[in-house]
């Protein structure tokens, strides 16, 4: 077997990745076995549990959010501390570790130079050889080991070669049998002759199985030491790992609705936007890290970490919280990050800043095309009932439509007669578009919110135009929309009942709202002339308006007048968000009918309120203000704050006489 030298330098790199070394060896030997790897979790549930059992409610401190909170400060703290202690751990400049040095080897054993030492070592010494990316190390104790540079091994021998080289000087030295008692240098002496001999050299790593790869990057997630070589990118834990993410995101998915649901197709269109995010930043990760990772193993940590996305995702969507929202996707980045962060560096050898940098920009993509380009990603619906298939023939569609007079006349007959010694409030809802169930969830409710706030319950009509039902409401197009309202106008006292109408749907920039029903096949867009015509019409004269749509601000000129309040989710040239189909309610339906005016004083503070949440999460996810608007007329405030209903359901009646001018 040739002798070969190696000449390098070692710096505080080589120090770095001698010591995780050390920590791999100590974790494989210390690490939990079993059901001990679950302790900690299984500690922390049966704390909860007592608490919850002692004070018979669930404390604040178990909240997810404070719970999200404990950890992340935990974390941080122990960050702070292994970086103390690894800056504490460094050696000394002009130490006999960091400098140039000089291995030699030979079948007879290995001499190691360095500036003011030099160690002749024979083989018996040796008690292991292990590999990464970056580094060959010599194990002459447990946990002491020289550090031989990958990158500075004479040409054109490789680190593979360099190995079986070590491996089999070693080997050979084995078989030589020596005279009783004599010792050689490196050798351990006579008064621990009777020791065990050392263990046999390891063989050179072969392909991991899938059990391992998996086990590999559970390691890596909770911040263990990793073998390299258990990191390979197999197909099979890739497809294994994509497929488990996959049925993941759609259980999570399902948890979210209590009854009957039914596929949406369409989620796949953005499942497949994701993994082509993946691909992409599995890609770049590979482009960037230094040396070259193979795209398979790039892949596979991307594919790990897809399960926090999935988990993520579903936590920020059912947290009520706006900071526990905001603080999950937090820690979900972080994590996400020093995952890739972590697997790239036991892949490599080296950190990889340029792979986190690949890391924060696809998740600014994934937020991007997630909140601005209406990408959706759930897979189920609820019906309200049973679906019945749309009208196939003119003949049922004109039976439809013969129907729908007759069904809004039936409500509002049915309508609760108004209090005669006050005024009474009413309330139209308007679902114009029926492709997505965002509008028919909104105005649901909105006017269960408007029931409870001004007592508007059984004195209701809802249009809604909706896909998954054609049989709940009528249909709301502008004929419908005239028809209800005249037939309020002639139950209603127009002296001193008011009306709440809502409307939700897309706005265009020509101000008008998008009126869509495949199941009539008519499409006519309502504008603001339209909606004051028929009011004018009808003869209702104190209106509370809501139109939540893009660009409603244009609605506010043509309606506004000194009995009529107008409140539009966005100005007359912005955009509005959260109308894509995943979402239950738009930002606007959930900050203003959902949050605010639940709780605030008056109209006029809870839209205040809701124009503020909606800023505020518009500055956060990096979007263009809509700008809500809002007419408030001087005659319907003062009305309107005599309707209000406080505590123990009635109204109060501080609105002073009542205005009945023509």
């Amino acid at each position: 077997m040739e002798n070969f030298k190696v000449t390098t330098t070692l710096d505080p790199r080589d120090w770095q990745s001698l010591l995780r070394a050390i920590r791999l060896r100590v974790a494989e030997r210390t690490r939990p076995r079993g059901l001990l790897r679950f302790l900690p979790a299984a500690v922390w549930i049966a704390i909860t549990a007592i608490a919850v059992w002692i004070f018979q409610t669930w404390p604040r401190l178990f909240n997810p959010e404070s719970m999200l909170m404990a950890i992340a400060l935990f974390v941080a703290f122990l960050l702070i501390v292994t970086w103390r202690q690894r800056r504490a751990m460094r050696p000394a400049a002009d130490g006999a570790f960091f400098g140039p040095v000089e291995f030699t080897f030979t079948p007879e054993g290995f001499e190691v130079v360095r500036t003011n030492t030099h160690a002749r070592n024979r083989w018996p010494v040796l008690r292991d050889v292990t590999q990464t990316a970056t580094h060959v190390f010599l194990w002459t104790d447990e946990i002491s080991a020289y550090p031989l540079r990958i990158a500075d091994l004479p040409a054109p021998l490789t680190a593979d070669e360099a190995v079986a080289r070590i491996r089999a000087f070693a080997a050979a030295a084995r078989t030589v049998d020596r005279p009783a008692g004599a010792e050689t240098p490196g050798e351990i002496s006579a008064t621990a002759a009777a020791a065990p001999a050392p263990a046999p050299l390891q063989a050179s790593p072969a392909l991991p199985s899938v059990a391992q790869e998996l086990s590999a990057l559970l390691r890596v997630e909770t911040r263990r030491e990793v073998d390299p070589h258990h990191l390979f990118g197999r197909d099979l834990t890739i497809l294994l790992l994509g497929l488990f993410s996959f049925g993941l995101w759609i259980g999570l998915d399902r948890l979210g609705y209590s009854g009957n649901v039914e596929i949406l197709w369409y989620g796949l269109s953005g499942v497949g936007s994701l993994a082509a995010i993946g691909l992409l930043l599995a890609w770049m990760l590979s482009r960037l890290s230094s040396p070259r990772l193979p795209m398979r193993r790039a892949l596979l940590l991307v594919v790990a970490a897809s399960p926090i996305v999935a988990v993520g995702s579903w936590l920020a969507q059912n947290t009520s919280s706006p900071v526990g929202y905001y603080l999950v996707a937090a820690i979900g980045v972080a994590w996400i990050t020093d995952l890739v962060h972590s697997g790239m560096r036991v892949m490599t050898g080296t950190h990889q800043a340029r792979a986190i940098m690949a890391t924060v920009m696809c998740f600014a993509l994934v937020w991007y095309a997630s909140t601005n380009l209406y990408v959706t990603t759930g897979f189920w619906y609820e019906p309200d009932q049973e679906e019945e298939p749309y009208a196939e023939t003119s003949a049922e569609r004109e039976q439809l439509l013969f129907e729908q007079a007759s069904r809004i006349d039936a409500q509002v007959a049915g309508m609760k007669p108004g209090d005669p010694k006050r005024a009474s409030m009413y309330f139209v809802g308007f679902a114009g578009y029926g492709e997505q169930r965002v509008f028919a969830q909104e105005i649901d409710t909105a006017a269960r919110v408007v029931g409870d706030k001004y007592a508007s319950d059984g004195r209701a009509l809802l249009l809604v135009n909706d896909a998954r039902d054609e049989e709940k409401y009528p249909f709301a197009t502008g004929a419908a929309l005239r028809h209800g309202l005249l037939a309020l106008g002639r139950r209603m006292d127009p002296g001193k009942d008011a009306l709440f109408l809502a409307l939700s749907s897309h706005g265009s920039e020509d101000g008008t709202l998008s009126v869509s029903n495949e199941a009539l096949m008519l499409w006519r867009d309502l504008s603001a002339t339209d909606l004051r015509a028929m009011l004018d019409e009808s003869g209702i004269r104190w209106r509370v308006i809501v139109v939540s749509a893009c660009y409603a601000g244009s609605f506010i000129e043509t309606l506004a007048d000194e009995r009529t309040i107008v409140l539009t989710a966005a100005a007359k040239e912005r955009t509005s968000f959260g109308c894509s189909d995943d979402r239950d309610i738009t930002y606007f339906g959930e900050a203003f009918y959902r949050d605010a005016l639940p709780r605030a004083a008056n109209l006029r503070a809870a839209f205040e309120s809701a124009r503020a949440a909606i800023g505020e999460r518009e500055r956060v996810e990096d979007m263009e203000p809509s700008e809500p608007q809002a007419h408030f007329g001087a005659e319907m405030e003062k009305k309107l704050a005599g309707m209000e209903v406080v505590s123990g359901g009635e109204s109060r009646d501080n609105s002073g006489p009542e205005v009945t001018s023509p």
